[in-house]
């Protein structure tokens, strides 16, 4: 299962502090199909 790119970019219009990562090739269960850059993406956003 996956979140189209296209909603992605829409929800974040609309969430001021929203910020997306695309991770290619993961699905919804993204800290299994790619945990390297999941964490990487979750520690970069924590750390702002």
């Amino acid at each position: 299962m996956t979140f189209p790119v296209a909603l992605v970019e829409q929800t974040t219009t609309l969430i001021p502090a929203a910020h997306a990562v695309i991770l290619d090739g993961a699905g919804h269960m993204a800290h299994i199909d790619q945990p390297a850059r999941w964490i990487t993406a979750v520690a970069e956003f924590l750390d702002n």
